[in-house]
């Protein structure tokens, strides 16, 4: 699912900008850049690291990773409780 987000991301970026909608546009277009990249970034850090450790579970070591890994991944999830709002502020 990781993987699908930023697809759509990419896609959403790519049409936003060619439409005018930059970060230079407005608070909110900025804001909406800053926050859904860097939520993008810590996405990418959460899928190498679920690959690494599944690497690991399959051979058989590293077991006491898996809660932290799983702890990580919803905190990229939390995040969007708080981000929701502020964008609707920002708008």
């Amino acid at each position: 699912l990781g993987l699908v987000f930023l697809a759509f991301k990419s896609y959403e970026y790519a049409h936003e900008i060619g439409a005018g909608y930059t970060p230079k546009r407005s608070l909110f277009w900025g804001f909406y850049f800053l926050m859904t990249g860097l939520h993008g970034l810590h996405i990418i850090g959460g899928l190498v690291a679920n690959l690494l450790g599944y690497l690991a579970f399959r051979k058989g070591r590293d077991l006491q990773r898996s809660e932290p890994l799983g702890i990580y991944w919803h905190f990229v999830d939390v995040v969007w409780i708080y981000l929701f709002p502020l964008l609707y502020l920002a708008s």
